[in-house]
């Protein structure tokens, strides 16, 4: 295709990620079960971008310096757009934007200034934790990898088709990720600043990143050879898509556990509210046990009972909160947001975890099997059939 005008080459690039990707991987999909490894995925990109960004100039100026030789303009173009979007994530523009020059001194406020560390704030709300650290896990790496290479290629066209594809994308991104953790979490949008910053409010500055990439367009991409500039722009939006779809799947899938038995799959769980998780090791069809005591008839607490080796604490320590009643041998445990009972200590498996599978996700239990105990009036005394029925043995 040959499109000579700024107007021409801008609607193509638009016609085409519509046309191609319709929906947004973050328009759906985000749940509960999902929503912290996708945003702690994402937290790393965020992160990482600026410093890819500013280094991306690295091995040309070395080049020059050792075998004294000048910098094509292509460099200095792409070096401008570059070296503002680093400064702006990073929160210098921001910073001058608000107090001018003499704002300067307070750029070293990078905790209250980078946007990254804007969003980390924001995560403190929407995981409802204040222990929050990047995950590079391996779809964000590898993601990361190919996108630094873009954004150092020798080639001026990749360079420069990297640096328009990933700004075209991110204003699409973004906007689905605030309304679907919006929607998911029930929080106030404009309590996530982060999203705000980018996407939010009547001048929103993610526009004019997308038109700055444009001019660089504009200046580095002849008509002649905007076709080999959209292969390479094609590859790198599929990149930033495939990437957003891999983050919604990080740790979503049951991971076999290798034991005597065999066929015993890590099934996630969670309270109500998601801020407590975990993941239990047990079959498919587990067998769980249905007690009619005072506190299980009341909560409805179906006990999925096993060793403690079994059972892995993700997140929401922090949230829990306890309740011991009677012999206080056994230990509950409750969200403090929710009200949930997730799982405890047992009073008949005091070195065992009773998880409530009826917390646990649908997406790897094909039912249960369901004993019933007479609770109500064990005298806590051993029982063979109780035993039989949790499926582990008292020490």
């Amino acid at each position: 295709m040959t499109l000579a005008t700024t107007a021409d080459r801008r609607a193509e690039l638009e016609d085409y990620t519509q046309r191609e990707y319709p929906t947004h991987p973050f328009d759906n999909g985000i749940r509960r079960d999902n929503l912290e490894p996708l945003m702690l995925n994402y937290f790393a990109m965020s992160q990482a971008f600026p410093h890819l960004q500013s280094s991306a100039q690295r091995d040309e100026i070395l080049s020059a310096v050792a075998n004294n030789h000048d910098l094509p303009i292509d460099y200095e173009i792409t070096a401008v757009v570059g070296n503002f979007l680093a400064w702006d994530e990073t929160g210098g523009h921001n910073c001058v934007l608000g107090r001018g020059n003499a704002g300067l001194p307070e750029i070293t406020d990078t905790r209250g200034g980078f946007h990254a560390n804007i969003l980390r704030t924001d995560l403190q709300l929407i995981l409802g934790r204040k222990d929050i650290a990047p995950s590079y896990g391996r779809p964000t790496q590898s993601y990361l990898l190919k996108l630094a290479d873009g954004l150092s290629a020798k080639d001026p066209l990749r360079r420069c088709a990297t640096m328009v594809a990933f700004e075209v994308h991110a204003e699409r991104m973004i906007t689905a990720l605030w309304a679907s953790v919006a929607e998911l979490t029930k929080l106030d949008r404009d309590r996530l600043r982060y999203f705000a910053v980018h996407v939010g409010g009547a001048d929103p500055a993610e526009a004019y990143h997308v038109a700055m990439v444009g001019r660089m367009l504009d200046a580095l991409v002849q008509p002649e050879d905007f076709d080999r500039f959209f292969e390479f722009f094609a590859e790198a939006y599929a990149d930033n898509i495939e990437w957003c779809e891999a983050i919604k799947h990080v740790h979503s899938s049951p991971v076999r556990v290798v034991d005597g038995a065999g066929g015993e799959l890590w099934h996630r769980g969670s309270c109500h509210c998601g801020r407590v998780s975990f993941v239990v090791a047990a079959p498919r069809r587990p067998a769980v046990v249905r007690c009619n005591c005072s506190i299980c008839s009341m909560t409805g607490h179906l006990h999925l009972t096993v060793p403690e080796d079994k059972f892995r604490l993700l997140a929401g320590e922090e949230h829990l909160t306890s309740y011991r009643f009677n012999t206080k041998i056994a230990h509950h445990r409750f969200c403090s947001a929710c009200g949930v009972k997730p799982f405890y200590r047992p009073r008949s498996h005091p070195d065992a975890i009773s998880v409530n599978a009826r917390c646990l996700d649908e997406g790897t239990v094909d039912g249960y099997s369901v004993s019933d105990f007479d609770g109500r009036t064990w005298d806590g005394e051993d029982d063979a059939s109780l035993d039989r029925a949790i499926g582990i043995a008292r020490h």
